[in-house]
């Protein structure tokens, strides 16, 4: 055999083998001029399979429900009304966990009432998507506020767990609004302050007298009181007030003094209510006391009258009144207070505490 061709037979063949031995990707051709594997323009997104490619057999297994706790919300927009609706959820990490239901197990609800009382319900929960139960909360009309402490127990991982929160349901928010017992005024400021408008921005009352005296604030069992707002007790204690009543420490009083009639206390609203309550201190012996309800025109709406002589005896105590519109609107625009003795007889001065003031309770 011509040696030449005999070489280029063992050129060629080596060629051949080296060809047969590349594989191709899907995609991807051999250039016929320099021999290097060139890919087509494929889509990056949807990357092809290669038959080498480890596969991912892993379940996708939901997080488990860690940081749990319970949110409720009062769901009507009118607040005025004696019935609610309440929706209750399950929230982590600052958002809703999804599919409680079908991630937990044994779920319970509970419910504990303070305040008020009320009826409560369990609504539909099929067709609620936004919570995970639903209560109607029904109270009476005599009701003031409710609070309802919510708890849900479930199993959720393998994990008991039990989560609540509290709601507080106003229903009348006159009557719902804290007294004022001039306790908080007593401790900071102490006795002998004039008090006028510092619960003009909680309550929305101003206090004054008509002749322009001061209304003093004052503390109770004083042997030597000042300002002194009357004398009671088996000893005569100033500012006497018995240990089974609900006075607090402070009242305020126009300071006792030897006259036929106390100060007028007046009591302006910056709006108009329908009804107010107080407690009188001490009204006893021959003493007569006067609770006024007046309008913007300053006409009497309802008008209380008080001897000591048909009430009994009242050393030391509180005695409870109210005044109301006849007709339940809001009208009264002032309250004005004054006791007065018998002709003659002289030593008298008022004592007030526990004012409610847009509240007949």
């Amino acid at each position: 055999m011509n040696l030449h061709r005999f070489t280029w037979l063992v050129i060629l063949g080596s060629l051949l083998a080296c060809q047969k031995d590349r594989v191709l990707k899907p995609d991807a051709t051999a250039s016929a001029t320099t021999g290097r594997l060139e890919e087509k323009n494929i889509d990056r997104e949807q990357p092809e399979y290669e038959a080498d490619a480890p596969v991912d057999e892993s379940v996708n297994i939901p997080a488990p429900i860690t940081g749990a706790y319970l949110v409720c919300a009062r769901l009507s927009t009118d607040t005025t009304g004696l019935q609610q609706q309440v929706g209750c959820r399950v929230e982590a990490d600052g958002g809703v966990v999804e599919n409680f239901k079908a991630r937990a197990e044994k779920i319970s609800w509970t419910y504990q009432t303070q305040g008020s009382a009320v009826d409560i319900k369990v609504l539909d929960e099929e067709n609620n998507r936004d919570w995970l139960v639903m209560f109607n909360i029904q109270a009476d009309a005599a009701a003031i506020e409710s609070k309802v402490t919510f708890d849900v127990a479930f199993t959720a991982d393998g994990l008991a767990t039990s989560v609540k929160t509290e709601l507080v349901m106003i229903w009348n928010e006159d009557c719902a609004l804290p007294p004022i017992q001039f306790e908080s005024l007593g401790e900071k400021v102490g006795v002998g302050i004039a008090v006028s408008d510092q619960f003009r921005v909680s309550h929305g009352v101003r206090f004054s007298t008509l002749t322009g005296a001061p209304v003093l604030l004052a503390l109770y069992n004083q042997p030597n009181a000042n300002p002194l707002g009357y004398f009671g007790g088996p000893n005569n204690t100033g500012n006497f007030l018995q240990t089974n009543q609900t006075g607090g420490k402070f009242f305020i009083t126009d300071r006792h003094r030897q006259a036929e009639t106390t100060e007028t206390l007046v009591m302006d609203y910056d709006r108009p209510v329908k009804e107010a309550s107080l407690d009188l201190v001490d009204v006893d012996f021959s003493e007569t006391y006067v609770i006024r309800a007046l309008n913007a025109q300053s006409q009497i709406v309802d008008e209380i009258q008080v001897q000591a002589s048909v009430a009994g005896p009242r050393d030391g105590q509180l005695s409870r009144f109210v005044v109301r519109t006849p007709d339940g609107s809001n009208t009264i625009t002032r309250l004005q207070i004054y006791g007065f003795n018998p002709p003659g007889a002289t030593g008298i001065g008022f004592g007030i505490d526990n004012i409610a003031p847009r509240c007949g309770k």
